[in-house]
């Protein structure tokens, strides 16, 4: 219970190497974490192998520009850079493809068409969203990252407002993913969507902390997949079931 200060306790350094000095061995101490995690060992961990056993892979192909819809059922899903390539793991654990699954499943529940393209040149998702539904016959489009975020936006939105935001990937499992899908689709036929309810649990905080080292190596990764040259490009997707594959 003594108070140290500047009264009792004189700041007595005198310049560079006269300060305090970690000991090597002490300094090999620090440098051991446990659980200490390299970006390469972010890349191996996303490697869809086996669909992280979800059951369903999700096999992308690139067709070429992607053009304005004219449909007015139409809800365009914009998914980022390395999407579905590099990174195919969200913060909760969820195969990318299975997310997307859910979204279209969703849209598709209320009978409005669903149409995917990749936002080749942005990672922000104000950007991909907007991007989306600018291109969307209805005018309503859904963005979403690698890592799980995602945004119902509409085209005569400014990129930082948007319809809804589910920031907190962490908590979005395929239940909210596929009401995200209903809930765009509500408004591309002009109807209001009810509410998509988040569950919160004390738990969080600590997740939260845990994982935002995480989201500074996969926004990286997702950076170094982006094309300045290209917008966006319409996406042939195939869903199948592991199970078929093997028969």
């Amino acid at each position: 219970m003594n108070c140290i200060s500047a009264v009792n306790d004189a700041n007595d350094y005198a310049g560079p190497g006269s300060g305090f000095r970690i000991e090597r061995e002490r300094w090999d101490e620090i440098k051991a974490l446990r659980q200490v995690k390299r970006p390469e060992d972010i890349k191996v961990a996303q490697t869809c192998g086996d669909g992280f056993s979800c059951g369903i892979r999700l096999t992308i192909k690139d067709i070429g520009p992607a053009l304005k819809g004219r449909r007015p059922d139409e809800v365009v899903i914009g998914i980022s850079p390395a999407f579905g390539k590099t990174l195919n793991q969200t913060l909760s654990g969820l195969y990318v493809g299975e997310a997307l699954y859910e979204i279209m499943a969703g849209i598709e529940e209320e009978e409005c068409h669903t149409r995917v393209v990749r936002i080749e040149n942005s990672i922000d998702l104000g950007l991909i969203g907007s991007r989306a539904a600018k291109i969307s016959g209805s005018g309503v489009g859904i963005g979403i990252q690698s890592k799980g975020t995602t945004i119902i936006h509409q085209k005569d939105l400014p990129p930082l407002d948007n319809l809804e935001l589910f920031p907190m990937a962490l908590l979005i499992d395929l239940n909210m993913y596929r009401a995200i899908g209903r809930n765009a689709a509500h408004y591309a036929k002009g109807k209001q969507p009810p509410t998509i309810l988040t569950k919160w649990d004390q738990s969080i905080t600590h997740k939260r902390a845990r994982a935002e080292p995480l989201v500074v190596i996969l926004q990286h990764i997702e950076a170094e997949h982006v094309v300045r040259d290209k917008s966006c490009t319409e996406l042939e997707l195939m869903f199948s079931h592991l199970e078929d594959e093997e028969q």
